[in-house]
């Protein structure tokens, strides 16, 4: 046998390997948890560990054990998600204790929630262990396609099980009594144990959509009862029903709901209705797809600014490793408002600026280490033309205007550090939203929490799913044609 010492976050485990292992399997098999968006194809750069005691970066899954190897892996907890905004109007109390779960593509966000007395006592996050099958819900489909539904589902368990022990610990508790939990409908599935295959093919139609009460020994969940949110279609899930409760979007005449997630979800409140939709956005607002994109997790930049002629950049935590979603916005904002990314998309380093010196080739480094290169940019323009066009063609449909429309609701862990006035720079809002967007943070897992504090958001939430009006903008011409025009950046950062 093979002597594998795998040190993390200062811990170290010794693994038996055999020759010819490979090294992102054999860390998958023992628990560490390493990003592999492109499913192991060599492709995306992600799931790099450092080879000690030489300081050289592999990848695992391209690396197979033929002798004794000493690595260091990096942790995996983020911030973004967890954050928790205290509005509650309780018409119920109930003794026990609840655990709101958040479980998106990329991300979990967990919660425990003190019943009776309407307190989150502690919150958790880790990145969703399903990445090393690949980033985006059409991955995981094919891997539950090929015969990996159960280890898909026990990948969540587990880190699901792992926080609940931790909270049981901390606040010495004998037992979770209810556990609410939202994602989009391939999550639902997934955790479930039900194949999502029909997800994957047209015409789409989920296994369920409604809401499913099951006992948590069903999904090997440590809570006696699992409460699965009702979803609006195959692509527009729980979490969004979740954002919609929280979000509180029918009292207001005309507003509208976005997560700039992987699937890009809408949903827009008109005095007719509620219209909603989901885009092609891709996992690059969340890292996954951007050459040294990562989540909100230690060594992130989540922040970017221009003092003085020069980038002042702040992490989640730690020396910088990589590039959040809301740090990749500020950047990408920064240069456009320079020149030194032309209306195209395309580097132009000959704009004369002191960041000029920044640019090797075509990555622009931010760090000595951390840099986007010409293709992450490529990928930030589909994201981008894919949410504005969306909207755009959304509020069409709905027969509003954009001024209409009061207050933008921005939901997900990216909201959370972000310079909103970054989003018009840029194009992902038109100029119209200025002063419109408000960030609410994980609203999927703060509606969940107001699910578990009163019984009847639950209702509302089944009533939202029932009556809203599904748009498939693939079918409408005019969202193709926005998402063509809307790929370019208006020059100095200007955008209609």
């Amino acid at each position: 046998m093979i002597r594998v010492e795998v040190i993390e976050a200062g811990q170290t485990r010794i693994l038996q390997a055999n020759p010819g292992d490979n090294l992102l399997r054999l860390l998958q098999q023992n628990g560490f948890f390493v990003q592999s968006p492109c499913g192991g194809r060599g492709l995306c750069n992600k799931c790099l560990v450092k080879l000690l005691p030489e300081g050289n970066f592999v990848k695992c899954c391209q690396t197979q054990i033929e002798t004794d190897l000493q690595i260091e892996v990096f942790p995996t907890k983020g911030r973004g998600l967890a954050n928790w905004n205290e509005r509650r109007s309780v018409m119920v109390r109930e003794k026990g204790m609840g655990v709101a779960v958040d479980l998106g593509t990329t991300t979990l966000a967990i919660y425990l929630v003190d019943l009776e007395n309407s307190r989150v006592l502690s919150t958790d996050t880790c990145l969703n262990r399903q990445v090393t099958f690949g980033a985006d819900v059409i991955s995981r489909i094919k891997a539950a396609n090929e015969g990996h539904l159960e280890e898909l589902a026990e990948l969540v368990c587990e880190d699901i099980n792992r926080s609940i022990a931790g909270f049981k610990q901390m606040f010495k508790l004998s037992v979770i009594d209810k556990l609410y939990l939202a994602g989009n409908p391939t999550m639902l599935h997934i955790i479930a144990r039900v194949s999502p295959k029909s997800l994957g093919v047209a015409p789409y139609v989920p296994e369920f959509i409604e809401k499913r009460q099951i006992s948590g020994n069903s999904l090997h969940l440590d809570a006696s009862e699992i409460t699965l949110m009702p979803s609006i279609s195959a692509f527009i899930g729980g979490d969004i029903t979740m954002g919609m409760v929280f979000s509180e979007l029918e009292k207001e005449t005309c507003s509208l709901l976005v997560d700039l997630g992987t699937n890009g979800e809408m949903v827009l409140k008109t005095p007719t209705g509620f219209f909603a939709t989901s885009t092609a956005t891709g996992p690059a607002f969340e890292g996954a797809t951007i050459t040294m994109g990562m989540g909100g997790v230690e060594g992130a930049i989540n922040r970017v600014e221009l003092i003085d002629d020069e980038l002042l950049i702040t992490t989640v935590g730690g020396a910088p490793r990589g590039i959040s979603g809301s740090g990749l916005v500020d950047l990408v904002a920064i240069l456009v408002k320079i020149g030194f990314i032309d209306e195209t998309g395309r580097f132009d380093p000959s704009v004369h600026h002191p960041l000029g010196k920044c640019f090797q080739g075509d990555r622009f480094y931010l760090t000595e280490n951390v840099f986007v290169n010409q293709a992450d940019i490529r990928e930030f323009q589909l994201a981008k033309s894919a949410i504005i066009s969306g909207v755009l063609t959304l509020a069409k449909v709905a027969k509003v205007t954009l001024e209409q429309i009061e207050t933008i609701n921005l939901a997900g862990g990216f909201g959370f550090y972000l310079d909103l006035d970054n989003l018009l720079t840029v194009g992902i809002f038109p100029e119209a939203f200025r002063g419109k967007i408000r960030s609410l943070g994980n609203a999927s897992g703060q509606g969940l929490i107001d699910c578990l504090l009163d019984n009847d958001k639950v209702t509302l939430a089944t009533q939202y799913a029932k009556e809203s009006t599904i748009i498939d903008l693939a079918s409408l011409a005019d969202f193709v044609n926005l998402f063509v025009e809307h790929m370019w950046f208006t020059p100095g950062g200007d955008q209609g």
